[in-house]
């Protein structure tokens, strides 16, 4: 794969499910003046992001994460994802204070760690590349612990204790 020239054009999912285009400095609905260039071109970011070639055969790349955060693509080509942000002083857009949580001490600030798969392909097979992969990263089981007196083959006759997937994609989280 070349490179993927998607001439300032993405898609960010709406709701985990549904995907929507978004052009570069663009609201298709209304006339707008952008005055931050980055901050009016992030997007909420809750499964996925993709750039492609706008042709049938083109390529795409498909980023999956694993926690919400913003995605854009400012640049031709390029996708990014903002897992955290801190900022030192305030930014002047409404709270009077600076967006420095310090829960691990003020070296460090808030802590947030996710994953990041990248999916690449042509946009002819993307979704079925990509989709079975989201279904894994999001159906990840939870671990609970309760106080109970049955014993586990009780426990797991009456309840679900295994998740099945028929997907056969092989996966690993890049670092």
């Amino acid at each position: 794969m070349e490179g993927v020239a998607n001439n300032g054009v993405f898609y960010t999912d709406a709701n985990g499910r549904q995907s929507v285009r978004r052009q570069v400095d663009t609201r298709e609905s209304y006339p707008y003046t952008i005055t931050e260039q980055v901050a009016a071109n992030y997007y909420p970011l809750n499964s996925h992001l993709y750039i492609r070639k706008e042709t049938t055969n083109g390529d795409q790349a498909t980023l999956l994460v694993d926690r919400s955060q913003g995605g854009s693509s400012l640049k031709n080509g390029w996708m990014e994802a903002m897992v955290h942000r801190r900022l030192l002083h305030d930014d002047a857009f409404g709270v009077g204070e600076a967006l420095d949580e310090t829960a691990y001490g003020p070296v460090h600030g808030l802590v947030v760690r996710g994953t990041h798969y990248l999916v690449l392909g042509s946009v002819q097979d993307s979704a079925s590349k990509f989709r079975p992969l989201a279904q894994q990263i999001y159906r990840q089981p939870l671990v609970s612990f309760i106080p109970t007196t049955f014993s586990f083959k009780d426990w797991s006759t009456i309840y679900k204790t295994q998740v099945t997937t028929d997907s056969n994609i092989q996966f690993s989280p890049l670092s």
